[in-house]
C-alpha cells in the first residue's frame, strides 16, 4: 500500500506566432507587484491523502466527479477515480488504436447533465464517450485536419460539445451534437488569428451562457 500527499499546479501553453509580415507596435506593460501570503491564498485548501496500489507518479488534471475526483496521470494515458476519502483506483486505461482505445488523452470533461465522460484523443483523431459507470459507449471520429487543430472543449445546451480550434477551416469553433450526430463550424475567424491557440488549458471558459477564449499576443 502506498500513500501520497500532493498539491497540483498545472500550466500548459502551445502558441504559434502570427504572420511576420504583419506590422505591430511594441507595448510595454509595467504591472505593480503585490505581496500575498501563501496561507491567505490557500486558506480553504487541505491536502488529500491518496492510498492505493497503483498511484500515478504525476498528475496532469483533476476534475470533480460524483463525490470524488477523476485524475488524469502525467503521461495522459490513464484515468483514475479518487473517492472522497482519497482511495485511488485506475478506471480507464485502454491504450491502443482499436475501438474504445486511445493513444493520448488531450482533454477530458464530464457532461453535468448525464454524468457521461468524454475523452479527446488528437493522435487517433477521435473522442470517446464513457457512461456514468465509466464503461465505453462509443467513439466519434474526426477528420485528421480538424483533429490536429482542436484545443479544448466544453459542453453547451445539454447535448452539444463545443470545441475551441486554432482555426479549423477558418472558424473559431467546431460544434458536435451528441443527439444529432452532426458537426458544424461556428464563428468565422480573422486571418491573422488562424493557427493561434493557448494550449488546451484555460483556453476556453463557458459561464453564464457566455464563452470566453484566449489568443496569445505575437510579434
Amino acid at each position: 500500500m502506498r500513500n501520497l500527499v500532493f498539491f497540483v499546479l498545472l500550466f500548459s501553453s502551445g502558441c504559434k506566432s502570427i504572420d511576420p509580415s504583419i506590422k505591430a507596435n511594441t507595448i510595454t506593460v509595467l504591472p505593480k507587484s503585490q505581496t500575498i501570503r501563501f496561507e491567505d491564498v490557500f486558506s480553504k485548501a487541505k491536502p488529500l491523502n491518496l492510498s492505493g496500489e497503483e498511484l500515478p507518479l504525476a498528475v496532469y488534471r483533476v476534475i470533480p466527479y460524483e463525490e470524488g475526483y477523476l485524475i488524469l496521470d502525467g503521461k495522459r494515458q490513464q484515468v483514475g477515480l479518487v473517492s472522497s476519502k482519497g482511495v485511488f483506483k485506475p478506471v480507464i486505461h485502454s491504450v491502443g488504436e482499436g475501438p474504445g482505445e486511445y493513444l493520448e488523452i488531450w482533454d477530458m470533461k464530464v457532461n453535468l447533465n448525464n454524468k457521461e465522460l468524454i475523452i479527446l484523443d488528437r493522435k487517433t483523431d477521435k473522442m470517446l464517450v464513457f457512461s456514468t459507470s465509466l464503461e465505453f459507449i462509443e467513439e466519434v471520429p474526426f477528420k485528421k485536419e480538424f483533429a490536429s487543430t482542436l484545443l479544448s472543449f466544453e459542453f453547451i445546451n445539454g447535448d452539444e460539445v463545443l470545441f475551441h480550434t486554432s482555426g479549423s477551416s477558418g472558424y473559431k469553433f467546431l460544434k458536435y451534437g451528441l443527439t444529432s450526430k452532426k458537426f458544424e463550424f461556428e464563428v468565422p475567424i480573422e486571418k491573422e488569428f488562424e493557427g493561434l491557440g493557448f494550449g488546451n488549458d484555460r483556453s476556453m471558459s463557458v459561464l453564464n451562457e457566455q464563452i470566453s477564449v484566449v489568443y496569445p499576443l505575437g510579434n
